[in-house]
């Protein structure tokens, strides 16, 4: 960061860095960072939303067509105002840029909504004909926008144009917010909100005053509702972002100014389209000298700047985008119907519509990225195979476990009325541990299809590996050497830490089985790993973001090329009889699975195989970070 004429110059970086210093998105939580965005209508450009300028020179051409100039002029806004002129609907000499010839059409804008388009009905319809022409069409800032505030990383959107593009951005996410439409309901908006706040603050094409003439955006300053809002805001942010907006409101800019004198330690960030910082408005340079941590990022389009912020923040790409069925499995992960089998039934039925959907976006999506290992037809053909399998494998599962729920109280039962002396004894005993081995079968049945119960929690994965280590030297013998290696500085995971043991135990074991009889090498690799654009993984493809890799190479036989998609699926096993039921591998499947993570498999005859997995990075909380430090 340097400085350029007294204004503190800061790049995208900088602004990453003060996002995370303030938070850390956490898989689970509900807590929200405490960075406010203030989003002017340049953010809406590129959705096809005009700047004020351009909607003076369309209006301009209305309102001289209106008032009668001829048709043959009617396409010029600058022969319109100059017909408006002359003919004494517009005052003279109003316009003039700073170069004394060019027009100033922002002055023009305000002009217009001053002395013509007065009325909330008028401004209203001026609005809404202009946003129903682009069918509400969203661009890569309001998704991205969206996904800052399903992270958690963005609290409250503040915004003064009249669009719903932001909210419909949002809306992409999955959040919806809290939404202030207008002077009469900021007093709901909360500094300390656990729910994201959208405040449109002039209102918006629904509200039925919108407040749009200078008259009336100055006289936000002596509005209460707004003078509490703001400094709500301003008392609880730690960072305050304004990007596509010029200041020119100076309601609304005479309160971030009062605001920000009384919280001097906000630090601002103001994203400018321009790298012309002498010429930075006025209302802007006074906000900015409030903050001890102020600075403007010059030369950005709001598009491109969004782009390097979620990169700077190894988010990449918006989940609307990288995972477009996300909301519909997320609404069926998290519906309560409180165990009525006919709603069950109901949302089930609709689960193959949604599966159906998946195996179509994963056909185009994994065609569109092009060359790749596998064909699409045998990517879906193993994806759809192992999820039906997983369906089946849960129903089995469930059905098996009342009988042996059933078997295995009887068997209790019995236990009170035979002695230990009785013949009958011994058979029981058999009874009861059969019962055992099939509730083991139906654990593992349940690791393959994610219905197993977990417990999540913040994992250093090196950890686990070195206090397996022993464990795993025993497991594999004489003759097989075992190795690990782990990235200094490695991400954390959160799993649960009995599955992550139980990953490692039964990957190591397979390898220990498919070496040849003068034995082997086993090599473990722990490293961070982040995926920065489309990756084919096994049978799926990766979103984009930072993971953790989890890699088992063995130097054994090597799987078969027309076996090795069927290794995953349960109670397929190569082995001999007695060997093996065939659930290691379809349990590691599972698990990952139910983790949030991938897995693939690649393997030579006579060479080996190598499984890796990625597992998403998790990021603890402030507490948590301290506790572990202290």
């Amino acid at each position: 960061m340097n400085q350029v004429n007294q204004v503190n110059i800061a790049s995208v970086s900088d602004v990453a860095d003060a996002m995370r210093r303030d938070y850390q998105p956490q898989s689970g939580s509900k807590a929200l960072g405490r960075t406010i965005l203030l989003v002017g209508a340049g953010c809406s450009r590129s959705a096809g939303i005009p700047l004020a300028g351009e909607i003076a020179q369309e209006l301009a051409i209305r309102l001289a067509d209106s008032y009668g100039i001829e048709r043959a002029n009617i396409a010029d806004p600058a022969e319109a105002l100059r017909y408006l002129v002359t003919s004494g609907k517009f005052e003279s000499d109003l316009f003039q840029g700073v170069n004394g010839d060019a027009t100033d059409w922002p002055s023009v804008y305000d002009y217009i909504f001053s002395k013509h388009y007065k009325t909330p009905k008028e401004i209203r319809g001026v609005f809404s004909q202009l946003f129903d022409r682009i069918d509400r069409r969203i661009n890569w800032t309001h998704l991205c926008i969206g996904e800052l505030v399903r992270l958690g990383y963005v609290s409250t959107i503040l915004t003064t144009n009249f669009d719903q593009l932001v909210l419909d951005g949002l809306s992409r996410s999955g959040r919806l917010p809290v939404v202030a439409d207008g002077l009469d309901s900021l007093y709901r908006i909360s500094g300390d909100s656990n729910y994201p706040q959208l405040i449109q603050i002039h209102g918006s094409r629904h509200t039925y005053y919108l407040r749009n003439s200078q008259t009336d955006t100055d006289e936000l300053a002596n509005n209460h509702a707004a003078r509490h809002a703001i400094d709500e805001l301003f008392r609880t942010a730690s960072v305050f972002i304004a990007i596509g907006y010029g200041g020119r409101e100076r309601g609304l800019m005479q309160l971030l100014i009062e605001a920000g004198r009384r919280w001097p330690d906000t630090q601002i960030f103001w994203i400018s389209y321009s790298d012309r910082l002498a010429a930075t408005d006025k209302y802007v340079a006074e906000l900015l000298a409030t903050s001890r941590y102020a600075s403007v990022v010059p030369n950005q389009d709001a598009d491109d700047f969004f782009r390097k912020l979620l990169e700077e923040l190894k988010v990449y790409v918006p989940r609307a985008i990288a995972d477009p069925l996300y909301p519909v499995k997320d609404l069926k992960e998290n519906l309560v119907y409180g165990g009525n089998a006919e709603i069950k039934k109901l949302i089930d039925d609709h689960q193959d519509r949604v599966n159906e959907i998946q195996a179509k976006y994963n056909r185009s999506h994994i065609a569109s990225i092009g060359d790749s290992e596998m064909s699409t037809a045998a990517l879906l053909s193993q994806s759809q195979r192992l999820q039906a399998v997983g369906q089946l494998s849960a129903g089995i599962a469930h059905d098996f476990g009342s009988v042996l729920s059933s078997i295995s109280s009887s068997a209790e039962e019995l236990f009170s009325v035979v002695s230990p002396g009785v013949p009958a004894y011994q058979k029981l005993l058999s009874i009861r541990e059969s019962a055992n081995r099939g509730a083991s079968l139906i654990r593992q049945l349940l690791a393959f299809s994610r219905k197993q119960e977990i417990t999540p929690e913040i994992l250093d994965l090196a950890e686990v590996l070195d206090d397996l280590l022993m464990l795993l030297t025993r497991l594999v013998g004489n003759g097989i050497v075992i190795a690990s290696q782990s990235d200094p500085g490695l991400w954390e995971v959160k799993v649960d830490i009995s599955q992550i043991e139980q990953i490692i135990v039964n990957l190591v074991v397979n390898s220990r089985d498919a070496m040849p009889d003068d034995g082997g090498s086993v090599f473990i690799e722990l490293k961070n790993h982040t995926v920065r654009s489309r990756l084919i993984f096994g049978d799926e493809v990766v979103s984009s973001g930072d993971y953790v890799e989890l890699s088992v190479r063995d130097t054994g036989k090597g799987i078969e090329p027309e076996i090795i998609d069927r290794i995953f699926e349960p109670f397929f096993t190569t082995k001999e009889v007695g060997r093996g039921s065939g659930l290691g591998l379809s349990m590691v499947y599972g698990i990952v699975k139910q983790s949030g993570g991938y897995i693939t498999v690649t393997s030579k005859l006579n060479e080996g195989s190598t499984f890796r997995i990625l597992l998403p990075r998790a990021f603890p909380d402030k507490v948590e970070a301290t506790k572990k430090t202290a």
